[in-house]
């Protein structure tokens, strides 16, 4: 029984010695289209599963409208460009690129120097699940930190945040690659969503404050609560990227360092 698991390990590790070795060798599209499979098959929601989701969205969306009051334009932008990308309505199914095409793959970044696969692998979503929760979380997100921020700031913010973590995300995969011996994030992975600058925005968010906060049942300081959520999705949800919410942690750190924000100049500008 051990010897037969054993060499079921082994096999295993062959293959993915020899799958990595296909994409350094020049078979990366296959590659690539392989990873988005799996991607896709992370959550398999019926019909109306998918379609309660997508109500959900709205539902929440109506629900925030009333507060808006015309101040957080850059917010509702955010998520109606998410919104059409993903659906693909008409002319952009043709317009757009595949998700294969877009995924933030730090191999082909580096090795392409394709640099659009940072910011369009941001707009990007393995099924209705994925959308709709990180769709969410930018609509809370994003209307607090416009509101207390203006609309010019907050933008300025999303898109030096959505360049700084995935560019993290290339860096520490070419480091895990380079340094430990560990070429899986760099070859294999093919990450899509706003989930790194999402985690971001929750560091601005609660870098100073005082409070607990609920992060998925379980009460935490709010100022660590990008790193419980962190823990927390990736125990609970396979498939996620790891490198991408911690790539999307230290690019919130990042920015309040090389910004020189208190957070005081966030929340109460002049």
């Amino acid at each position: 029984m051990n010897e037969s698991h054993g060499r079921a390990v082994r096999e295993a590790e062959q293959r993915s010695i020899s799958d990595e070795r296909n994409i350094i060798n020049g078979n990366r599209g296959r590659e690539e289209e392989g990873s988005v499979r799996d991607q896709r098959n992370i959550i398999n929601g019926n019909p109306k599963i998918k379609m309660w989701m997508l109500y959900l969205l709205a539902v929440n969306a109506v629900s925030e409208f009333p507060q808006l009051d015309g101040k957080t334009p850059v917010t509702v932008g955010l998520i109606a460009a998410n919104t059409l990308v993903y659906m693909r309505p008409g002319v952009l199914d043709d317009l757009l690129p595949s998700l294969s095409e877009a995924c933030l793959q730090p191999y082909l970044v580096i090795q392409d120097w394709d640099l659009t696969r940072i910011f369009l692998s941001a707009f990007y979503y393995v099924d209705e699940s994925h959308f709709v929760y990180n769709m969410l979380s930018l609509l809370w997100k994003g209307v607090q930190l416009e509101r207390m921020m203006g609309s010019t700031e907050f933008a300025s913010m999303v898109a030096v945040l959505l360049g700084l973590s995935h560019g993290i995300v290339v860096v520490l995969a070419k480091v895990l690659e380079t340094f430990f011996g560990y070429p899986y994030p760099l070859t294999s992975d093919c990450v899509v969503g706003f989930s790194s600058v999402l985690f971001a925005l929750k560091v601005v968010l609660n870098y100073n404050s005082p409070n607990l906060t609920n992060v998925h049942g379980i009460y935490v300081p709010a100022r660590y609560a990008a790193w419980a959520e962190l823990q927390l999705v990736q125990m609970f949800v396979p498939g996620v990227s790891f490198l991408g919410h911690l790539s999307g942690i230290l690019a919130g750190y990042l920015y309040l360092r090389l910004r020189g924000f208190s957070l005081a100049a966030i929340f109460c500008p002049k």
